[in-house]
Order: structure tokens, then sequence, then C-alpha cells
């Protein structure tokens, strides 16, 4: 049985929190924790880390019966941006996308023989 590091697990578990905020925004720290099964103080640390990576934001408060509301995180797709590019024989394209697979812009030359 292979057995992972404390910094494999901790990769892991940024992973698994970052994909949750992707796929389930906006989500609280509260439903994270709960959702997933971590500590609240593993969230709240993994939370600040994405932050302070500029990977998630924060983005206003949510609804809440009791107590305070909570503060709402979001993935930060423009943290990042990729660029495709298709070589052809007679036509280079160029593709820019933000994190998420939006597309920004799109350049195409054509290349004469």
């Amino acid at each position: 049985m292979k057995v992972g590091s404390r910094q494999l697990i901790r990769d892991i578990n940024n992973n698994i929190v970052l994909e949750t905020i992707i796929e389930h925004a906006p989500i609280s720290r509260a439903e994270l924790s709960k959702t997933l099964g971590l500590t609240k103080a593993t969230i709240s640390s993994i939370v600040r880390d994405l932050l302070d990576h500029k990977l998630i934001m924060e983005v206003g408060s949510g609804s809440a019966d009791i107590g305070r509301k909570p503060i709402m995180l979001e993935f930060n797709q423009n943290a990042g941006y990729s660029i495709c590019i298709d070589l052809g024989v007679e036509i280079i394209s160029i593709m820019l996308t933000d994190l998420k697979g939006e597309k920004i812009a799109t350049k195409k030359q054509m290349f004469l023989k």
C-alpha cells in the first residue's frame, strides 16, 4: 500500500476544493466542508491559499436563516489564459481562451504556396 505525504494529500485536497468551487459556484466555505467532508479549518486554509493565488474570488454574501451570512466563492476564470494554435497546411489559427475555455480572441492567417 502506497502512503501519501502531507504535501500530496494537501495538493489532492486543493484540487478537490477547486473543482468543487468550479462545479457548484457560488458556494460557501461551510457548504464546501459539508460537501467534501473536510474540516472547516482545512477548508479555510485551502481557500486562503486559493485566494492568495487569485484562482478564486469572494463574490458577496449568501443567505442564512441564523447567524452570519456566508461569503460566497467563485472560480476566477480570468486568473490566467490559454493559447491554442492550429498549424494547418495553408492556415494557422490562433485562439485565446480564459481558464474556463471561453473564447477571448481568434486570429487566422492564410499562407499562399
